[in-house]
């Protein structure tokens, strides 16, 4: 039981403190609302998508009600912060280095997730595209997700996340994961580029 108690959970954030991410991230929530919310009906019991900003803090989740329950039961429900805290994982991994990643099983530190598979694609933009109005009041919020090839600075607003029980889903996932994050990427591009 001692061993149990001292083993990492996921952090939710109170209610008040998810309230604020919410209104920060407002411009990222509704580029990235469309696209995830009509990939979402191709979802089935066994996998959904999941929102995440530059913070690893969970928006939303979209899916089947049977499989949004699933995640409830292991703690994955909206608030919760995917930090270093919460150990390896597929979402802390590719924020840190602002890539695609996946995590398999029992390779998360947090044992709720042992029976999960995640895949996560970052939402960046070359930040020489970022020079709107938007960008300049809050680009406190949004984090520097490293250098491209070429030099140019990236701003990093977060990713999308396909959660999925472990084994128990398509191989193409993961192509279906970057195609969804590319299309809310573009809805950023021309948000920024229009403004």
């Amino acid at each position: 039981q001692k061993h149990k108690d001292k083993m990492p959970a996921l952090y939710r954030l109170p209610e008040d403190k998810f309230a604020q991410v919410r209104e920060k991230v407002k411009l990222f929530f509704h580029c990235a609302y469309a696209a995830l919310s009509s990939m979402g009906e191709s979802c089935d019991d066994s996998w959904g998508y999941a929102l995440v900003d530059a913070d690893g803090v969970l928006l939303r989740l979209y899916g089947t009600p049977a499989f949004i329950a699933w995640c409830g039961e292991r703690g994955i429900v909206r608030g919760v912060q995917f930090t270093g805290a919460a150990g390896t994982t597929a979402i802390t991994e590719g924020r840190r280095h602002a890539q695609p990643a996946e995590s398999r099983a029992e390779e998360h530190t947090v044992p709720s997730l042992w029976d999960t598979d995640l895949f996560f694609y970052p939402i960046t933009l070359d930040a020489e595209s970022i020079g709107n109005e938007f960008y300049s009041h809050s680009s406190a919020e949004i984090r520097t997700g490293g250098v491209t090839g070429d030099g140019h600075s990236i701003g990093l607003y977060g990713g999308i996340a396909i959660l999925a029980r472990a084994g128990a889903h398509s191989p193409l996932l993961p192509r279906l994961l970057e195609a969804t994050a590319r299309e809310v990427n573009l809805q950023l591009y021309w948000y920024n580029v229009s403004c």
